[in-house]
This record gives structure tokens, C-alpha cells and sequence, in this order.
């Protein structure tokens, strides 16, 4: 049986919410296969998925964030996803507003996610 989860991400360029589909590929391996714009009213009725651990990889169909089409997710230490362009030199975390530096960049990695948050 597949099991599959939205996640809520924000986008790091407009700092529009976009939700993020992935898939569980292995006890701690999402892989994120679609993603799509949230809707202001929707934010507030919709639940999203209580809680996430694992490393997620992006399907060779994962279109990128619907707002700015960046391809890359990052997650901060707040536990929260954003978009990310790996090409800047910085990027500040769109929920928390903390800016790292090039060599504090990296992909979404291993992530323990609390949907509850959102």
C-alpha cells in the first residue's frame, strides 16, 4: 500500500504557501512528487500531515515551487520546508526569517517534520 503525505512549504521568493506531495519510498524515504499552490482560504481549513521524519528526494517529475519554479526544497531549522535557489550565495528561511550562508546550505535532507506547525 502506498502512503503519501502533503506537506506545507513556503516559498522563499514571493513567501506564498505551496503544499508538497510526497511519497514513502522506504521506512525514511519520501520522495517529493508534486506541488501545488495553497489557496489563503484553504490554509485554514485544511489539515496537513501530523508529523514527517526521513529524507526526502525530488521524483524526475517534481515540477519545482508553483510561485517561483525553483527545483530545490531546504529545511531550516525551525523544522520547516521552503524553496531554495542553490545558485545564491545566501537564503533567508521564509517562516523564521534566519539567513545562512553558502557553506550552511544544503538540501532537504533528513527532516523531522511537525506539519503541525503550519
Amino acid at each position: 500500500m502506498r502512503i503519501a503525505k502533503v506537506i506545507k512549504a513556503q516559498c522563499a521568493e514571493t513567501n506564498n504557501y505551496f503544499g508538497i506531495r510526497i511519497e514513502q519510498k522506504l521506512p525514511e524515504l519520501w520522495e517529493s512528487t508534486w506541488a501545488f499552490p495553497l489557496k489563503e482560504t484553504m490554509q485554514v481549513t485544511e489539515t496537513y500531515q501530523n508529523k514527517v521524519e526521513g529524507k526526502i528526494i525530488k521524483s524526475s517529475t517534481y515540477p519545482g515551487c508553483p510561485h517561483c519554479h525553483q527545483n530545490g526544497l531546504f529545511s531550516c531549522s525551525c523544522n520547516k520546508i521552503s524553496c531554495i535557489d542553490f545558485d545564491k550565495s545566501t537564503h533567508r528561511c521564509p517562516w523564521c526569517g534566519s539567513m545562512l550562508n553558502r557553506s550552511q546550505l544544503g538540501p532537504a535532507g533528513n527532516l523531522k517534520i511537525d506539519a503541525g506547525f503550519y
